[in-house]
């Protein structure tokens, strides 16, 4: 999916416009420096 044109140009802007599609219960955002824990 592509953000459409406006401002202003943040990834906070593109994470709210993914949040209109979403669907289901939960929803999680990684980031570049996150690591989701691993269990076992």
């Amino acid at each position: 999916m592509t953000v459409p044109d406006g401002m202003p140009r943040t990834k906070p802007r593109a994470c709210n416009v993914g949040l209109r599609f979403a669907r289901g219960e939960f929803l999680v955002i990684y980031d570049a420096e996150d690591t989701p824990s691993r269990t076992s």
